[in-house]
């Protein structure tokens, strides 16, 4: 009945990762005001930026396998991730 602002947050999880990843590594942050009634489409793009992380022996790199993904209000009570594969481009 009211107009409200919610912030909508990306997360992923690496759970194979050649190094230890946070369980929950905020990604994206986008906030959405609705108005009453009103629905929005909230996107996020995942590009080499947000899914590489620093090693000593290769730096900065992606690596090829699946991560988990969440979108939500919160890092608490996310629910059942999403799964997507990272393919090697090399």
């Amino acid at each position: 009945k009211v107009a409200g602002t919610e912030v909508v947050q990306l997360y992923i999880n690496d759970p194979v990762a050649s190094r230890v990843r946070p369980v929950k590594e905020l990604k994206g942050v986008r906030t959405v005001t609705l108005a009453p009634g009103e629905s929005k489409i909230v996107t996020f793009l995942l590009g080499e930026d947000e899914l590489q992380f620093w090693s000593v022996d290769q730096g900065w790199h992606v690596e090829a396998g699946k991560i988990k993904v969440w979108i939500g209000g919160s890092s608490e009570g996310l629910g059942e991730a999403v799964e997507l594969d990272i393919v090697d481009s090399e």
